[in-house]
């Protein structure tokens, strides 16, 4: 009850698949974010026995602007099994009220013992392994609208927080009537291209 609700969310999903040995679930920080707001996603494949070659596909997403935000490992215990996970999370920004829809992500992975172990090698037998898949489920956000009343008249779209701005000329000392070039640098989580204040 003490994680966050993204967090929170992600175990819960884990623990009602605790009889599975590999699963892959996925959630998002808001469900119902504003335009222009970015939410985290994040997707954790679980695992309790070994597995080898394990391509990920990462989801799809229409109407939304997808970034990579890192990657993480950890551990969570379900039923007395200790299930380790990895984890990828992006930043989503959708640009148009209404749906937007996240797609499964999906990992492929080979269970077994692989053709490169050591007792294959000593003995010279074949391996014995499958080919498997995990999917996440599809998850769809209700993107809401910026609210118009009491909007600054100086607001243009830019939602969120930790925004900076820095400026910087490409030289100091020049004689009078020298052109300088200054560059303006704003840096903001989401996608701020369709930002009207940076135009």
């Amino acid at each position: 009850p003490n994680l966050p609700p993204l967090e929170r969310n992600l175990a819960n999903q884990a623990y009602a698949r605790g009889d599975e040995n590999y699963f892959l679930v996925a959630a998002v920080s808001d469900q119902t974010p504003y335009v222009n707001q970015s939410v985290t996603l994040a997707v954790r494949f679980y695992y309790n026995r070994s597995f080898y070659d394990a391509p990920y596909q990462k989801p799809s997403v229409s109407d939304i602007f997808m970034e990579d935000a890192g990657s993480a490992q950890g551990t969570q215990s379900i039923g007395g099994v200790l299930y380790r996970y990895e984890e990828q999370r992006y930043l989503l920004t959708a640009a148009a009220p209404g749906k937007a829809t996240i797609g499964p992500a999906t990992v492929r992975y080979m269970t077994g013992s692989s053709p490169f172990s050591a007792l294959d090698r000593l003995f010279g037998g074949s391996a014995v392994s499958a080919e498997e898949t995990a999917k996440s489920d599809p998850i769809t956000l209700q993107v809401r609208a910026l609210p118009a009343a009491g909007k600054p008249k100086s607001f243009y779209g830019a939602v969120g927080e930790k925004y900076t701005i820095s400026a910087e000329a490409d030289r100091t000392q020049v004689e009078a009537g020298e052109a300088v070039t200054l560059s303006i640098t704003v840096k903001g989580p989401g996608n701020l291209k369709p930002t009207g204040d940076l135009q």
